[in-house]
């Protein structure tokens, strides 16, 4: 696999796992003292196969983001891999998300793509099918992190012409009142 493969596929073992913990409660005492990992050790993966990679998240000033960046020491934790976490106003991040996925500048291995930028960067190559990385038992306990908990209408808001193209992280339903 090249480094550029590589880092496509730590990326993505990283956004299933971060997802998965943004629904994971963290304990204050957790959070001050060594992480506690045992229920991620669970899964039938290395979870160390990536240990000493650094990682390079965008990401907003959202509450879901926020809530995110809690999780980081336990991911930390586990993984061996260090993750540099930048928080920036959603106006700006959506502007600096655009010109590195455009100029192919690889600064960031983890950028948020609201559905309504999905199509654009499919149209521009800049996502690749998230499938295939679920079916790498090196990658994805199937047994353990279960597509199917996640409805369906919010993986087709994901996907484009069937293909998954990004994971469900906060979809949150507009409610408009008279």
């Amino acid at each position: 696999m090249t480094d550029m493969g590589n880092r496509f596929c730590i990326c993505r073992a990283v956004l299933c796992v971060l997802l998965v913990w943004s629904s994971l409660p963290v304990s204050a005492t957790a959070a001050a003292s060594q992480p506690d990992v045992s229920p991620w050790q669970n899964a039938q993966i290395n979870w160390r196969q990536f240990s000493g990679t650094t990682l390079s998240v965008l990401a907003n000033t959202q509450p879901a983001f926020r809530a995110l960046e809690k999780k980081l020491p336990y991911f930390e934790q586990l993984t061996g891999i260090k993750v540099g976490f930048h928080v920036l106003p959603q106006a700006r991040m959506r502007e600096v998300r655009r010109v590195d996925l455009a100029a192919g500048a690889g600064i960031y291995d983890v950028v948020p793509i609201g559905i309504s930028y999905l199509g654009e960067a499919h149209r521009n190559g800049w996502l690749e099918p998230l499938q295939p990385y679920f079916d790498d038992p090196q990658l994805t306990d199937a047994c353990w992190y279960d597509l199917a908990d996640i409805t369906p209408g919010s993986l087709a808001l994901s996907s484009i012409d069937g293909e998954m193209l990004a994971l469900p992280f906060d979809f949150c339903p507009r409610v408009f009142l008279p």
